[in-house]
């Protein structure tokens, strides 16, 4: 995603950021009681009449996709198809950032959740007003781990993804200390499409020298952020390859479709 297109695409992210994410559901139609599984979905915030509910946590099934909010009196599901939300007769636990819901709960319906114009979900809880927001963007370094806290969509793109084995194999015997920065937005749609498939591409290259690394950039001005200014990035996604610390190419935007090929061509001087 280039500069120019970043600026076209802020005046549309506020309001359709979560809201966007309830209402879209729909399309992948109801489910039963049936066992759920839940991933934690760690770019959410929580607020109870006003305040921080810091010790809430946001779980989120795939499909489809219905929201689990834990940390408070009892767990709340909340249903985007239906536009309402439940209050939970049974005690969940958290087993590495996942929540299985058994069939045939008991639950309470709380009644119908409001969208404002932020695109967050306002609902009443036992005389007490919750506010569910997606938060800010995902910034600065992390590792692999970071990125699917923040939003499991990254591990189940991932997980479809199927890097090409020969290559994958060619990479593996890489001999030299290589690293690869990948520059990305959590706001960005390519980098939301490409972005887990470096994921995968990592999981399968673990044990071997090639290190990843990803650096999260706020949606605007590149140009106020200095680990971007030095390394010139002008659109994410963009990775930098360096072997023992010198560059030595780039994987940029529509290359980050396959990684594994154009990481190979790099480190093969091509």
């Amino acid at each position: 995603m280039t500069l120019e297109s970043i600026h076209k695409s802020k005046r549309f992210a506020a309001a359709a950021c979560l809201a966007a994410l309830f209402l879209s559901t729909a399309l992948h139609g109801q489910g039963g009681r049936s066992t759920t599984e839940f991933v934690l979905y760690g770019a959410y915030e929580v607020k109870v009449n006003g305040q921080v509910a810091a010790q809430a946590q946001v779980y989120r099934s795939r499909r489809p996709a219905v929201f689990l909010l834990s940390g408070l009196a009892q767990p709340l599901l909340i249903h985007p198809i239906k536009r309402k939300v439940e209050a939970l007769s049974l005690s969940l636990s958290d087993q590495e950032g996942r929540v299985i819901l058994p069939s045939g709960y008991r639950s309470e319906d709380l009644g119908a959740f409001s969208v404002d114009s932020s695109g967050g979900v306002k609902f009443k809880y036992k005389e007490e007003e919750v506010f569910l927001k997606k938060g800010g963007h995902l910034l600065g370094i992390h590792q692999a781990a970071d990125l699917l806290r923040y939003d499991p969509n990254y591990g189940w793109k991932a997980s479809a993804y199927r890097p090409e084995a020969p290559l994958v194999e060619q990479l593996k015997r890489t001999s030299a200390s290589v690293e690869v920065t990948v520059f990305f937005g959590s706001w960005c749609q390519y980098c939301q499409e490409y972005v887990p498939h470096t994921l995968q591409l990592e999981k399968e290259l673990a044990g071997s020298q090639i290190k990843f690394r990803y650096f999260g950039l706020p949606n605007g001005d590149f140009s106020q952020i200095p680990e971007a200014v030095q390394n010139r990035i002008q659109r994410v996604p963009t990775s930098i390859v360096k072997i023992d610390g010198r560059e030595v190419g780039r994987i940029i935007n529509d290359e980050s479709k396959k990684p594994e090929r154009k990481l190979s061509r790099v480190l093969r001087g091509k």
